[in-house]
């Protein structure tokens, strides 16, 4: 009988003082995942601007090399035919 006094005692105890204690927790833990969430957020969205940025950068370069090598193997080409 005394554990069942202790467990009911204890178990009125967390009820009481459960949200007075817990709720503060909670909402320091779920303040901290916003900001991380937030800080993620915004290195991300550097990160894909500058991925973008590079991936423009390598597509002028492909096509820039493109031109170039089929002028000269246009140039190439008509000077074997020509000749």
């Amino acid at each position: 009988m005394a554990g069942f006094a202790t467990g009911l005692i204890v178990g009125a105890g967390t009820a009481i003082l459960g949200p007075v204690i817990v709720k503060p927790i909670v909402k320091e833990a779920i303040k901290l995942g916003l900001l991380a969430y937030e800080g993620s957020r915004d290195r991300l969205a550097g990160a894909g601007s500058t991925i973008r940025g590079i991936v423009e950068e390598a597509a002028a370069e492909s096509q820039e090399g493109s031109a170039r090598s089929n002028g000269r193997g246009r140039k190439a080409s008509q000077a074997a035919a020509s000749g």
